[in-house]
């Protein structure tokens, strides 16, 4: 399997992946092959500063191998995708989460409305790859799926 190429400035690597919730912050660790590990939930109302819960959850998962963190946020982001315009029930409007945290950790931050994200692909328990496919214009439509025999289903 290669390697994805750089995502929002993110090299191909170890990465952790961050998704803020309204009830739950989840993060993990995401191996170059897609392995996830280490994944960590706590409340998001655990700490008085959702930047510093963040924080707290990715600095327990890094080390050196870690090239980059994505965060996947409830709400929209500004043009350049570094300030939060609006986050639904966590209150991250106006702050420069992917800055601070970039300042903090002393790696790169991708931020991310969070509907945007998606399955992109399923890894079985014998390891083996199912690869999911979306509408280019709907992130929702999913168009294709290949199992790991090769076989596809298409949805028109």
């Amino acid at each position: 399997m290669t390697q994805p190429s750089a995502l929002h400035g993110i090299p191909p690597g170890v990465t952790i992946g961050v998704d803020v919730g309204g009830t739950n912050v989840r993060a993990a660790r995401i191996g170059p092959d897609g392995v996830v590990t280490g994944l960590r939930k706590v409340r998001t109302d655990s700490l008085p500063s959702v930047v510093d819960l963040v924080e707290s959850l990715v600095r327990g998962l890094l080390d050196d191998d870690v090239v980059g963190v994505g965060v996947g946020i409830p709400g929209r982001l500004d043009r350049d995708g570094r300030t939060v315009v609006s986050a639904g029930y966590v209150n991250l409007a106006g702050i420069a989460l992917g800055e601070m945290l970039c300042a903090r950790i002393g790696r790169p931050v991708a931020l991310e409305y969070d509907a945007n994200l998606r399955l992109v692909r399923l890894r079985d328990a014998i390891n083996q790859v199912t690869q999911i496919y979306y509408e280019s214009t709907n992130y929702y439509r999913i168009t294709r799926v290949v199992d790991p025999f090769g076989r596809e289903a298409t949805f028109g």
